[in-house]
């Protein structure tokens, strides 16, 4: 059996910050796909909708360098608009 290396990148940065508020706290902000992955998968409200996964999926393979930050980006956006903690 063959196994594919992965690299992660940790210096994958975002243009601009994604700002966000969950429950009533304070407006915290996003800067990167490993950041937003952290927030999806520990910070993220209990209703989950249609673009949590594809969020996830989409910050992962930013991470891998399977896809473009800002594209990872815009798919937390999305997330974060439909779960209504887009600040």
């Amino acid at each position: 059996m063959r196994h594919e290396k992965i690299t992660i990148r940790n210096d994958v940065l975002w243009s601009a910050p994604v700002r966000l508020r969950i429950g009533s706290g304070m407006t915290e902000r996003v800067c990167c796909p490993s950041e937003a992955l952290y927030y999806l998968n520990f910070r993220w409200p209990t209703v989950r909708g249609r673009h949590h996964a594809g969020a996830i999926a989409s910050c992962a393979a930013a991470l891998q360098g399977k896809l473009a930050a800002e594209y990872a980006k815009d798919a937390f956006s999305r997330a974060c608009e439909e779960a209504a903690v887009l600040n």
